[in-house]
């Protein structure tokens, strides 16, 4: 996806509006709005690649549960 279409890049930083930004599966608003430790906000195994578009349409909303990101923390450590 990155060779296809580049990272993102705001209009005044090189102009790829179209290109892939990442994303939080489980939000910083969420995990602010929960109290949850940032910590377990910024793992990786809490990032995603999508199209900046996608992910603006996404918003602020999480795809996973926290219990999900717990587990898929807890896989990515055992690795």
């Amino acid at each position: 996806m990155i060779y296809e279409h580049g990272w993102y890049c705001a209009a005044n930083r090189g102009n790829n509006l179209n290109g892939v930004s990442r994303d939080h599966i489980y939000s910083v608003t969420d995990g602010y709005r929960n109290n949850i430790d940032p910590e377990i906000i910024s793992h990786p195994a809490n990032c995603s690649l999508l199209l900046h578009k996608q992910n603006q349409s996404k918003n602020c909303r999480s795809n996973i549960s926290i219990s999900e990101l717990i587990e898929k923390i807890n896989i990515w450590n055992d690795k």
